[in-house]
């Protein structure tokens, strides 16, 4: 965490956002050598969902921020930040199966990709539900 008090979640935002940006544009390049039509679908979610990806850091930032205020904030936040951050793995899984299954023509993984990006709020529920499961267990 950076010791810049409330600030700290954006700055931290805004270097990743920068890091994603860098990524992408290095990304690009590469691709003008192997014109690959994944990584050219990549770059090309990847850039319309920046937003997404600098709002959920930005959000992450400021859950760990405030989870470090006192115990009861932690035993609050975790398992809302935990259920976050697996939630949007399996977004960007979801996006990558839908995406090679597509290209390759697989059937089978572009449904799944399909089925985990209908199924994204059970998936957080589940999660958020065994994260303070976990906290009420771990207190006794």
């Amino acid at each position: 965490m950076l010791p810049f008090g409330l600030i700290s979640p954006i700055i931290g935002a805004g270097i990743s956002l920068l890091f994603l940006i860098i990524s992408l544009w290095i990304l690009k390049l590469t691709n003008l050598a192997i014109q690959s039509q994944l990584v050219s679908m990549i770059i090309s979610a990847a850039s319309a969902n920046i937003w997404v990806f600098f709002a959920f850091s930005l959000a992450m930032g400021y859950l760990d921020f405030l989870s470090k205020r006192s115990v009861v904030s932690f035993m609050a936040l975790t398992p809302i930040s935990s259920a976050g951050s697996i939630t949007f793995s399996a977004w960007i899984l979801a996006w990558l199966f839908r995406a090679i299954g597509s290209l390759a023509s697989v059937q089978l993984l572009s449904e799944a990709g399909i089925a985990l990006r209908q199924n994204l709020l059970p998936v957080f529920v589940m999660f958020l539900a065994l994260g303070y499961a976990f906290i009420l267990v771990s207190r006794r």
